[in-house]
């Protein structure tokens, strides 16, 4: 064999054995072929593929403020990349492997899925140290999608547009994501609103607004279930099946680090990401109105995630790591919505509104009511309602979510095997 082609030879092979050929340039938005005999477009192909996108999503190179934010953006549920808006953070200059490894690798750990997302399966639990030793390897598919340790909060910044007014008051949880060699979620939405800062890597964003949700197969949800996703496979588009992909229009963003996009409540989305990848997102509820109360006194200077209250937080040694719980602020909403005409929310109400989610189970929505009906009065008030306790809402937020994650197998087994010893 010449030289040349012995060299030739070790570099297939290298890129074989790396992956390497996934840090290669990726065009985005995709080019759009020529229809098929059949007059298909992106048939077979993945998503996007199908027709071109409509716009980029808007962009900004400074971060406004809440009132702004709400009015241009939020309150009309409209996409919008902030370009720059982490590149200053702590997390931007430190968050290599060898430092996470350093500073947290055994302090916590991390929830992971599969790289190509799956929602019929569920996450599970891996110490961080662990993790970051495995989620390079080549036959070790994972990535990291869970809450954002507390001790991490300080490196990142809450972004200005959230901090006074309702945004302030409604920020709900921050997760931390970490990937490598590609990943790509499925086409869904999400309950809450969400900022998603990208610290390391690239990501692009297919961005679908909800009036298409019917052209996408969207999967049956469970009762109180607020997010959702299609059924499509978004590497492989089949025509004949879903026709109707094609007509599904888009926008698109590609977020270089440093970047974050805001997505809106219910907004369809989908995302890949090349190489190593790292990102925050910070959900907050949606709700329908703002409230400016606080801005006027609001700095806007430089604040980090640990100076802001949020619902769902995970420190060091947590029993559970609470992600993907519902919304304990929906509980407190829907309960005010089953206020009858004397202002009272009965046991038989609240048992027809949670028994579907419980699957009938009568002690268990006895016990969920009983709990919440703080001043024994066997019905609920308005007014305790409205002033039940984030904790109590939350304890039976966990109580009507199922445990979102199993255990690794393999931590399992070493546990069992230090019992043992």
């Amino acid at each position: 064999m010449s030289s040349l082609w012995y060299s030739l030879w070790l570099l297939f092979v290298f890129f074989l054995r790396t992956r390497a050929w996934e840090a290669l340039p990726v065009p985005f938005p995709p080019e759009i072929d020529m229809p098929d005999s059949d007059g298909r477009v992106g048939h077979l192909k993945p998503f996007g593929q199908q027709r071109a996108p409509e716009n980029p999503v808007q962009e900004y190179t400074t971060v406004m403020r809440p009132p702004e934010f709400w009015e241009r953006h939020v309150r009309d549920r409209i996409p919008a990349v902030f370009r720059g808006a982490v590149a200053n953070s702590p997390a931007h200059r430190l968050w290599t492997d060898e430092y996470l490894e350093k500073n947290y690798g055994d302090q916590y750990d991390v929830l992971y899925e599969l790289r190509d997302e799956d929602r019929s399966k569920r996450a599970r639990r891996m110490n961080m140290r662990r993790f970051l030793a495995e989620y390079r390897q080549h036959d070790r598919p994972i990535y990291a999608v869970t809450i954002l340790p507390e001790a991490m909060r300080k490196e990142l910044p809450a972004l200005p547009c959230l901090l006074c007014g309702t945004f302030r008051r409604s920020l709900q949880e921050a997760n931390f994501w970490l990937g490598y060699g590609g990943t790509r979620s499925v086409i869904h939405f999400d309950a809450d609103h969400n900022i998603h800062c990208l610290v390391a890597g690239r990501k692009d964003f297919m961005m679908i607004h909800p009036r298409f949700a019917d052209k996408l197969h969207l999967a049956p949800r469970e009762p109180n279930q607020g997010s959702g996703y299609s059924t499509i496979n978004p590497d492989v588009v089949n025509l004949d099946k879903y026709p109707s992909v094609s007509d599904v229009e888009w926008e698109w963003a590609t977020l270089a680090p440093g970047d974050c996009i805001f997505i809106p409540a219910r907004y369809l989305h989908q995302v890949r990401s090349y190489g190593r990848s790292i990102s925050s997102t910070v959900l907050f509820f949606p709700y329908d109105e703002f409230n400016e109360t606080g801005c006027e006194n609001e700095t806007f200077g430089y604040t980090d995630l640990s100076q802001v209250e949020l619902v769902w937080t995970y420190k060091g040694g947590d029993a559970v790591i609470d992600l993907g719980y519902l919304n304990p602020e929906l509980i407190r909403i829907n309960l005010l919505s089953l206020l009858n005409e004397d202002g009272v929310v009965t046991w038989t109400h609240f048992f027809h509104m949670y028994a579907q989610s419980q699957d009938g189970q009568f002690e268990v929505v006895k016990a969920q009511f009983d709990r919440l009906d703080i001043h024994n009065r066997g019905h609920l008030l308005k007014e305790d309602i409205e002033n039940l306790p984030l904790e109590i809402l939350k304890t039976v937020a966990r109580e009507m979510d199922s445990k979102p994650y199993d255990e690794d197998e393999d931590e399992n087994e070493d546990k069992d095997e230090h019992d043992e010893l």
